[in-house]
């Protein structure tokens, strides 16, 4: 099973995010992967249980590491770029556009150090399911990088649905939610910026629902109504109370119906 793969682009984080979402489809199909090609010892003959076994290990280990360098690289890249930006910063100290385009980099650099969270939680993810193929053969066990003697018996698959415990970690997105009035007030805050990046002019502008995401800081998933039958969703970024930033519209998207799930974007 071949991973995923691209060009990172650094500039653009909804494309770098894109990019990561598209490459971690391998840790969602592994589930299935597993859950019906591990044979139990009915079916033992018909499938090569170590083969399979090996594969998901080298599928695992080359998406995660190529991930990894993304992350990393972009991270390398928008922190020189955070560096350059402080030093012509400090000659020209009344630069507005330029202040502004450092506190666009400083968020970007700070979403970017949150996948590398993300990375962990979906990672680990991959590797107990993993780990449950080799209990599902004793006693002699065999490591799924090579090795001999598999001994299957009778046990059921390991089937781990979309609301594991992992949407409770760092990284997850938890359970959706009625709006509060705390997460209106995050709207309200955002609403020009999603008004002139989608050049719209909302009279209507409600929460209804949201998600959120634990990283550096919360990113929260919002349903927003913003007409009599329309809907958009938000992805919406709240930095660490000490760090006394405003809440980012990190993304969104438009054209939603009432009824449409909050998920990762």
């Amino acid at each position: 099973m071949a991973a995923p793969s691209g060009a990172a682009s650094c500039e653009d984080f909804a494309e770098f995010q894109e990019l990561l979402r598209v490459m971690r489809t391998i840790d969602d199909r592994i589930v299935h992967e597993l859950n019906t090609t591990i044979p139990t010892a009915s079916f033992v003959g018909k499938v090569d249980p170590g083969q399979t076994c090996k594969e998901l290990y080298e599928s695992l280990m080359d998406a995660h590491t190529s991930r990894e360098r993304i992350i990393k690289n972009c991270i390398s890249q928008t922190s020189a770029a955070v560096k350059t930006l402080k030093e012509e910063r400090e000659k020209a100290n009344e630069d507005a556009a330029l202040l502004k385009q450092l506190r666009k980099e400083q968020t970007k650099l700070k979403l970017m150090q949150s996948e590398l969270n993300v990375e962990e939680v979906v990672n680990d993810r991959s590797w107990k399911v993993l780990s449950h193929l080799m209990v599902m053969f004793s006693p002699k066990r065999q490591s799924c990088t090579g090795g001999v003697g598999l001994v299957p018996y009778e046990a059921e698959p390991l089937v781990i649905s979309e609301k594991s415990s992992a949407t409770m970690m760092t990284g997850g997105l938890s359970d959706t939610e009625p709006a509060t009035p705390e997460v209106q007030q995050l709207v309200n805050q955002v609403k020009p910026q999603f008004e002139k990046r989608a050049n719209m002019n909302c009279r209507v502008f409600t929460a209804i629902e949201y998600r959120t995401q634990v990283v550096a800081g919360t990113m929260y998933y919002i349903k927003v109504q913003v007409s009599d039958a329309e809907y958009v969703h938000l992805k919406v970024f709240e930095s660490l109370p000490h760090e006394n930033q405003g809440p980012s519209l990190v993304n969104f998207q438009t054209g939603k119906t009432r009824d449409d799930p909050l998920t990762y974007f």
